[in-house]
């Protein structure tokens, strides 16, 4: 009997160790390939360069699409840079691409469970496509704004999401090793990757000749009268992270946010509490309600300005079962022994036991407490025929989702959709877009409840699960379905990238309000 354990225990050993992957650097060719070796653009099957003789041009830290930009920054398991020439390289090249005067539409993604930065690893495939989108929009915005197109710069963070190869069973067993990795590389040296590109980008959208001004209260991300009158976008920052890259983009960002919102001694209704970039998301965040009581505090017990625009938004799924069902179960192993707060006898408390110990367990998105917003699909034949929801035939190196979001764009009326979000506004605010600002009965606020219908038929709409939030609350915590998100790792859908399209767009329309209440100074 004792033999027959040894042989199984090796067995299972070496099956491990055969499907581990190993902890060392992927995009080891630290350079900026050249499209006339590498013609991404030009071949529809990018499984080809995966092939023999064409793996140089998947190990480029940077790949030159041509219509667009896509870098890699990756960290080990301890939250270490694998080399800090991949940084050292994004940093000049985004310089050398701003050189003539150039603006830049940056998107930053931390990918999740699971998945790396292989050439054909699903996530990469789908980022490739969704900055594909994102020069199309571009393109549309300059158009109609009558300002020169900002070039499209993605940026993808890599870590060892995936750290077993085989059946998903076999790679689901690394979710406690991978949670605890990517706390550390949330704790790592992301943070400095991220401060950086922050600080390109104030620098970038500062004031010509007075670039202290960035760090001003005031400054808004925008652009200044020189940038207006020389057809300049100014340089655009989203971030995204999705399940455990949620959690890292959360951390390390977390501390500028709640510093921004902390409310000012003399609040005179112009304090505003200012983005990291121009607006963070995360989808189906992996991390602990409890990790956001902080700030959910600090954004309960202040006051907002008029107009205040939404600076986080963090969006989960109920058919999420990874974070909504594996993770609770895993929380609850782990904290069977953890004691909640219950005040000494005749003492009150803000919170119960049951609510610590609800947003201990639950993630952010499933801890109702925390919850703010919903987001809803209303079923029309108009739409369904452009966003159904099916597996996209993409041969082993492409996105395996298909999204659709393309036939969004391609329909797109930047103008109309302006008049829409006024009109909202007008029914669910207690403040016009006359764009003079001069009306007594203009607070500037919006009405609890308030709600937000889109193009593609979904409605956002205020419902906070705590009575307290303020309906200004530029702190989102969205809950949404299976039309939206269908499952943990299905969010590249066009209902949902479109949100996140509307939501940029929508912020940004409220950032231009506030620029000409407080004028930055030239």
């Amino acid at each position: 009997m004792r033999i027959i354990w040894a042989v199984g225990l090796r067995v299972l050993l070496l099956a491990c160790l055969s499907a581990c992957t190993s902890n060392e650097i992927i995009r080891s060719k630290i350079e900026k390939s050249n499209p006339t070796v590498c013609d991404f653009k030009g071949q529809p099957d990018l499984a080809r360069f995966t092939k023999q003789g064409r793996d140089d041009c998947t190990r480029y830290s940077i790949e030159d699409h041509q219509e667009y930009t896509l870098a890699f920054v990756e960290f080990d398991d301890q939250g270490w840079l694998y080399d800090r020439a991949q940084m050292d390289l994004l940093m000049k090249e985004m310089e050398k691409q701003t050189e003539d005067g150039s603006d830049l539409s940056i998107f930053v993604y931390v990918h999740g469970w699971k998945h790396n930065a292989e050439f054909c690893d699903n996530n990469v495939c789908c980022f490739r496509e969704t900055l594909q989108q994102m020069n199309v929009l571009e393109g549309k915005y300059a158009d109609t704004y009558k300002w020169h197109k900002r070039k499209v710069f993605g940026i993808y963070v890599g870590w060892r999401g995936l750290s077993l190869r085989g059946p998903d069973f076999i790679r689901s067993t690394s979710f406690y090793s991978r949670k605890n990795a990517a706390t550390r590389v949330a704790l790592g040296s992301t943070r400095e990757l991220l401060g950086k590109i922050k600080d390109f980008y104030e620098r970038k959208n500062a004031p010509r000749d007075k670039v202290a001004a960035r760090k001003s209260t005031q400054q808004l991300p925008m652009q200044t009268l020189e940038d207006r009158q020389e057809r300049r976008a100014g340089t655009r920052l989203l971030t995204m992270g999705h399940s455990f890259g949620g959690l890292v983009v959360y951390t390390a960002v977390a501390q500028a946010l709640m510093e921004s919102a902390i409310e000012p001694e003399k609040f005179d209704q112009q304090q505003l509490v200012k983005p990291f970039g121009d607006l963070v998301f995360i989808v189906n965040p992996a991390f602990e309600g409890t990790r956001y009581e902080p700030l959910h505090q600090i954004a309960k017990h202040r006051r907002y300005p008029r107009y205040q625009p939404p600076v986080f938004v963090a969006v989960t799924s109920q058919a999420d079962d990874a974070t909504g069902k594996a993770f609770p179960i895993g929380r609850w192993i782990n904290g069977v022994w953890e004691k909640y707060s219950t005040g000494k006898e005749g003492e009150t408390i803000a919170h119960t036991p049951a609510e610590q110990r609800d947003a201990n367990v639950n993630t952010i998105g499933h801890a109702k407490r925390y919850r703010t917003h919903r987001l809803d699909y209303t079923p029309s034949k108009r739409m369904d025929a452009k966003i159904e929801q099916k597996a996209a035939d993409t041969g082993n190196c492409g996105c395996p989702y298909h999204s659709g979001i393309e036939d969004l764009l391609a329909g797109a009326n930047i103008p109309t959709e302006y008049n829409d979000w006024k009109t909202n506004l007008k029914n669910d605010s207690d403040w016009k877009i006359d764009m003079k600002y001069k009306s007594e009965a203009n607070t500037g606020h919006r009405r609890k409840g308030w709600t937000r219908k889109y193009t593609d038929d979904s409605t956002l709409t205020h419902d906070p699960k705590d009575p307290d939030s303020s309906p200004d609350n530029p702190f989102w915590v969205v809950y949404t379905g299976k039309d939206v998100i269908p499952d943990h790792n299905g969010f590249y859908t066009p209902l949902f990238l479109n949100f996140v399209r509307h939501v940029y767009d929508d912020s940004l329309h409220l950032w231009k309000l506030q620029n000409k209440l407080n004028p930055r100074p030239q």
